[in-house]
């Protein structure tokens, strides 16, 4: 396993393997340079970032504790973390989703393009969208407002008010605020997501 962090490749078994979280903090050089270029949609468990696995299905009680917990034991040298490395988690709660914001909305996502791309080689291990992005670059990975799913989208269901919650809470604020013409919904890329989860209902859900 490996974790890519700022410009650092940090493998399984480096000393230097669990990330230092004093870095990650709201210093200048974690802030977006304009504003987000993008977003990335993928799941808790088959994501190519921080895979975290024990969750295979969201339950009706509040995951995201967990998820943070998990994250902090698997990926971090400091337990009191305040964030975890994605904008939003979205946790289904007796019922309804709940959209949590978990990292703050003007930092950048903590891995680049090019780290990513250092370790990651062979781009067809991912979704034609993702590989696409891996090729053309249109604008840095860490630039991108991050949405993760908990749970595996491979195995579970996800009805109307799942997608109107991502679109709601994740992502129109960000097309109305700044203005985002239409075209910018080919900026939105899907990452290893299940074939449980219509990608096409979340673009037909955005209200431009």
């Amino acid at each position: 396993m490996y974790v890519l962090y700022n410009d650092r490749l940090l493998i399984e078994g480096d000393d230097d393997y669990k990330m230092d979280l004093t870095r990650d903090d709201s210093i200048l050089i974690n802030k977006y340079t304009t504003y987000p270029q993008g977003f990335f949609i993928y799941d808790s468990v088959n994501n190519p970032f921080y895979p975290i696995p024990w969750i295979k299905l969201d339950s009706d009680k509040f995951d995201t504790i967990e998820l943070f917990q998990r994250y902090k034991e698997n990926y971090t040298k400091v337990t009191g973390a305040l964030m975890l490395p994605w904008h939003f988690t979205i946790d289904l709660v007796r019922f309804e989703y709940f959209v949590v914001n978990t990292r703050p909305l003007n930092l950048k996502f903590p891995i680049t393009t090019l780290d990513f791309k250092k370790y990651n080689k062979n781009y067809k291990t991912f979704n034609s969208e993702f590989s696409q992005f891996l090729i053309q670059e249109p604008f840095d990975l860490s630039e991108g407002i991050h949405i993760v799913i908990i749970g595996d989208s491979h195995l579970d269901v996800y009805p109307k008010k799942f997608y109107n919650a991502i679109v709601r809470f994740c992502i129109d604020p960000f097309v109305r605020y700044f203005r985002i013409p239409k075209s910018y919904i080919t900026r939105i890329i899907p990452i290893n997501l299940g074939k449980k989860i219509i990608f096409d209902k979340i673009i037909k859900t955005i209200r431009i």
